[in-house]
């Protein structure tokens, strides 16, 4: 996927530029697109290990005190964070999560923007139902992942 060549980009026509892109996108993403699925899975596997590291801390009663973003933000100042945090990264980057049954539900031309939902689970599991959106921005796209 690439990278735009600047920091951050102002949403908008101004985008255009602040990117460094001449080109403005004149598809729609598809809910499909390997990009698309690759940004999903990303969101789902980090939303994964926020909730697989909340129930470890539960499970050693020390529930709220730190949440793992801010735990991977701090990682290197305690050999014990940091063997649960490789702990939850190993079991959740193993899983191999399925996409089916993925389906475009509405879109917007303007806004190069589609809205999909789609099966995900792990091989064997029951798929759970997740929902997501997509829209081109310049020439990336920039997925939103509803729990």
């Amino acid at each position: 996927m690439k990278k735009p060549s600047f920091l951050i980009c102002i949403a908008s026509a101004i985008a255009l530029t602040a990117c460094g892109s001449d080109n403005q996108v004149d598809t729609n993403p598809l809910c499909d697109d390997d990009d698309v699925i690759e940004l999903v899975d990303e969101i789902v596997k980090d939303e994964a290990k926020s909730q697989l590291f909340e129930v470890m801390l539960k499970k050693a009663g020390k529930s709220g005190e730190i949440t793992y973003q801010q735990a991977v933000d701090v990682a290197g100042r305690s050999a014990e964070l940091d063997g649960v945090i490789a702990l939850v990264n190993e079991t959740i980057d193993q899983q191999q999560l399925i996409y089916s049954n993925i389906s475009m539900s509405e879109q917007d031309l303007d806004q190069h923007k589609v809205w999909c939902s789609a099966g995900m689970g792990a091989e064997g599991k029951k798929p759970a139902i997740i929902n997501y959106t997509a829209l081109h921005t310049t020439e990336d796209v920039e997925v939103y992942v509803t729990f």
